[in-house]
């Protein structure tokens, strides 16, 4: 490391195992926990913190899906931080096959290869929650001294779900609803670290997101008896009206993109729109025309972006086609630049150079075009950013590993949390 002038940071450093973070998170990217079943793994945070001798407890969403919280007091006039990283990985789940393919039921099991930890559940986000547990770890068997509150938290409800159809209950709400009922729970600081992926850059600002079904009527037929048509009106199946449909949302959706982007520091904000789900019919049953059909829309939402112009947008298509379709937003979050954050972006810049030699990077598009837990903390005026390491394997699960975190990176990041901490925790209320 670089020259450490905050008393007790060369203790705090020492104090961190590379190969305890590395065993923790292959542990905790390990177990099955997809939006809905985050208890197990919450459970594991949970005792896993105790053994350190951290006080932590549990907020329950529902039977199968708790918060954890868990908090190193400072000894007071300090400034408070928080440690934010999400439970649930975006695999598994009732329709998996559906949303991912093959991988979509494989197990969930981490692994180590050479110098490469890997699984998507160690990239989202169970790999940079284990650097700030092992960073609170050291903080505590060092003997550091803090004067704010630090607390530490791994939510359930990260992932973007939410409520339709006949997916209902607390299973399927996500976007943020294990981060917000915290905060609504009296869990606040000063400043919060949303630790998730961002190739060590500091990201102040993020999308919103909105969610909309887009149903399209037709008339079932039993296939014998099916005329088409001469136009795409007249055609009585509501399959073939929503895949047309589709299309258009897709042309929209280019031009929605093109429209929306703008410039943020160094970044480029991309609010990108897609057609993510379409169901119409009974598979099972293919012999009768599809009486109704539907599409399922996610649409990104620059800061200060009104949802429901982007809903009239949307009303507007079908009309193009000559199809009559009812437009409903089923889920709405909004996007959030952080303010008053200076304190907490110049102590991560510190630590960074601390660490890893050199300043944070511009931040990459996606990760100011996408929705995390940050925008929940600028929501209720605590200042936040999103920070973590570099994740590796592309954007998806392409390549011959999959998704990883680099073991050096995972290294480098749980020192820059501690060193964060040390330091802003340290600064005078």
């Amino acid at each position: 490391m670089g020259s450490a002038d905050t008393a007790g940071a060369r203790e705090v450093i020492a104090a961190i195992d590379k190969e305890e973070l590395i065993d923790l998170a292959v542990r905790l990217g390990s177990i099955n926990s997809p939006p809905g079943s985050e208890g197990d793994a919450a459970d594991f945070v949970h005792q896993w913190l105790k053994a350190q001798g951290i006080a932590a407890r549990t907020v329950e969403l529902s039977s199968e899906r708790r918060n954890v919280v868990g908090r190193l007091r400072g000894s007071g006039k300090g400034r408070h931080l928080l440690f934010n990283s999400h439970l649930d990985t975006d695999r598994r789940g009732p329709l998996a096959w559906w949303t991912a393919g093959d991988s979509g039921i494989e197990p969930e099991v981490a692994r180590v290869d050479g110098d490469k930890v890997i699984g998507k559940a160690i990239v989202n986000d169970r790999g940079p929650m284990a650097c700030w547990l092992i960073a609170a770890a050291a903080l505590k068997r060092s003997g550091a001294r803090l004067k704010g509150d630090l607390l530490l938290t791994a939510v359930c409800g990260e992932i973007g779900m939410a409520p339709v159809d006949e997916f209902q209950g607390a299973g399927f709400l996500g976007k943020g609803i294990g981060t917000r009922m915290l905060v609504d729970s009296g869990v606040v600081t000063d400043f919060a670290v949303i630790a998730e992926s961002t190739d060590w850059a500091i990201s102040e600002l993020e999308c919103g997101c909105a969610y909309f079904r887009i149903l399209v009527r037709g008339t079932s037929v039993y296939t014998p008896w099916h005329e088409k048509g001469a136009t795409l009106a007249e055609h009585p199946n509501a399959a073939i009206k929503a895949a047309a449909l589709a299309m258009e949302v897709d042309v929209w959706a280019r031009d929605y993109e093109r429209r929306s982007s703008f410039k943020f520091r160094d970044a480029s904000v991309i609010p990108k729109a897609s057609v993510g789900a379409m169901r119409s019919g009974a598979p099972y049953s293919p012999s009768r025309t599809a009486a109704n059909a539907a599409l399922y829309v996610d649409v990104r939402l620059a800061p200060g972006a009104n949802p429901l112009d982007v809903q009239e947008e949307l009303r507007s298509l079908p009309s193009k086609l000559g199809l009559d379709a009812d437009v409903e937003m089923y889920l709405y979050r909004r996007g959030y630049q952080a303010q008053g954050v200076e304190p907490l972006v110049t102590s991560t810049k510190k630590a960074c150079e601390q660490i890893l030699r050199k300043a944070p990077p511009p931040v990459p598009s996606g990760y100011v075009s996408m929705w995390r837990d940050r925008n929940i903390f600028s929501e209720v005026g605590i200042p936040a950013v999103s920070f973590g390491p570099p994740r590796s394997g592309g954007r998806d699960t392409k390549g011959p590993y999959g998704l990883y975190l680099d073991k050096s990176d995972m290294h480098a990041a749980a020192q820059i949390y501690a060193l964060l901490a040390l330091d802003l925790c340290n600064r005078d209320r």
